[in-house]
């Protein structure tokens, strides 16, 4: 196995729990969930339930195994997809009428360690129809919450928003004590990535009042974690610095390598923009040997393009794509085509630095194929940005605003004004090469008058001197 379960998730699943289900309430033998090590406790969950037949234990095996498989995202494909497959023989063998949505959401975790998002929203649907005609507030939770993961990975940000608050009632209904704080946790990612650090420090805090009390490291280190995101992106390095400490010492305490690795490649990111490569450095060695010893593939290639994008911000171009190669050979063994993307862009911005644009635009070239496939906006509009700064180099400006205009017409949808003031100056500096200064004075007005909405004072200072440029070489 590429990973082993995480003890404190399975616990929670199987371990001394209450479950709800079918009007009845359930407990699961303290065996299941009491064994030291991940492994031990997986065979007594198996048993379990292999034990528990008909219709009444049904409500509570499938739920189980649904959580299970959850939990076990980090299990070989083969292993999983087997798991799941075993869970789906003995649910058409039940007379269990949810037993088909387990399968369903079961499934769909698959699919969204396969980057399989089309595959996870039909499983998803069909989970909420089959709960909603039954009546079940967990598994419309659950489908719901699956549901609100793919709206944002595809960047529709007003459905995701509108699954999570929909999912949120439903976990009180259910009786799921750790439901909710997932679906504030994520609603915490929704508004992290939309630079509303105010929101997303409240729904992290929110999560943590609900983990706190609960004997699960895991999960309140997964909190203080996120607190420290939300402070590093404030520039508040000391108190991010903080908060990524409690983590690692929950971490720690849990016996968890994997997590423990990717707060470490937190840290690491923390002293990279501090410039503190170094020290930067040093933490991702330390995020690389934790990843391993926890067997977490995806971790190590995600580190190793780290590392590759600091050898790029050092100016050793040779060793960042060397690097992000690394990551990249990972990432195609596992299939992760999202973080394969990454490992693209930073081998193209090497290439690039180091005048090679012919290797630059084929690597956007196959990132751009790879981001429409899974269907990723956001990332396909950073690569037709990408590419349109290649044409720019190579004189080509008609090929070079054409790729931004599609860079901007997806960044207008998803409403990233940040990402849009720089390719406004972008298609600015095209048409001020080229002497079209009409052109260039609105698209640099443009830019500045989203610097100003978004508040970045440094870039709108910038922009204000480009603008003074363009508009002196126009009265000439």
């Amino acid at each position: 196995m590429q990973r082993a379960l995480r003890i404190q998730v399975v616990a929670w699943v199987l371990g001394g729990a209450f479950l709800w289900g079918q009007g009845k309430t359930w407990k699961v033998p303290a065996e299941v969930g009491r064994g030291l090590k991940p492994m031990d406790s997986l065979p007594a969950v198996l048993r379990f339930l292999e034990a528990h037949k008909g219709y009444e234990a049904d409500s509570v095996r499938f739920w189980c195994f649904f959580r299970l498989v959850d939990a076990a995202s980090y299990l070989k494909r083969d292993t999983l997809r087997a798991l799941v497959r075993k869970m789906e023989e003995q649910a058409a063998q039940s007379s269990y009428p949810l037993a088909q949505a387990a399968v369903h959401l079961a499934w769909g975790s698959v699919f969204w360690e396969e980057d399989r998002y089309d595959s996870v929203m039909v499983r998803g649907e069909a989970a909420a129809r089959l709960a909603e005609a039954h009546q079940s507030p967990l598994y419309l939770a659950w489908a719901y919450h699956l549901i609100a993961l793919i709206h944002g990975r595809q960047g529709n940000t007003k459905e995701q928003l509108a699954y999570y608050q929909k999912a949120l009632p439903l976990w009180q209904r259910g009786g799921d004590s750790l439901g909710p704080s997932s679906s504030l946790y994520s609603l915490r990612d929704l508004y992290y990535d939309q630079d509303q650090y105010d929101e997303a420090e409240k729904y992290y805090r929110r999560a943590l009042q609900l983990r706190e009390p609960l004997p699960y490291d895991e999960r309140t280190a997964d909190a203080y974690k996120g607190l420290g995101l939300v402070a590093h992106a404030r520039q508040n390095y000391q108190e991010a610095l903080q908060y990524y400490q409690k983590a690692i010492t929950l971490f720690e305490r849990a016996g968890d390598p994997a997590s423990l690795g990717k707060v470490y490649q937190k840290m690491a990111r923390l002293f990279r923009d501090q410039k503190e490569y170094g020290e930067a450095l040093r933490y991702y060695q330390r995020a690389l040997e934790a990843l391993e010893q926890g067997g977490d593939r995806l971790g190590v290639a995600q580190v190793y393009n780290s590392i590759g994008f600091l050898y790029y911000l050092r100016g050793d171009y040779g060793q960042a794509i060397e690097s992000a190669q690394k990551a990249r050979a990972i990432c195609e063994q596992l299939g992760a085509q999202k973080e394969l993307i990454k490992c693209q862009l930073t081998m193209a911005r090497a290439y690039r630095e180091q005048s090679n644009f012919t290797q630059a635009l084929e690597t956007l070239q196959r990132a751009a194929q790879i981001a429409e496939q899974i269907k990723d906006k956001s990332r396909l509009a950073e690569i037709y940005a990408g590419i349109g700064t290649i044409y720019r180099y190579l004189n080509q400006s008609s090929e070079a605003i054409n790729y931004y205009h599609r860079a901007m017409s997806i960044w207008e949808e998803l409403q990233d004004f940040e990402n849009l003031a720089e390719v406004s100056s972008n298609i600015s500096h095209v048409y001020y090469e080229q002497a079209r200064y009409e052109e260039a004075l609105s698209h640099i007005q443009k830019s500045i008058s989203l610097h100003e909405k978004i508040g970045h004072q440094e870039e709108l200072a910038d922009a204000y001197l480009k603008g003074s440029l363009i508009y002196m070489a126009r009265k000439q």
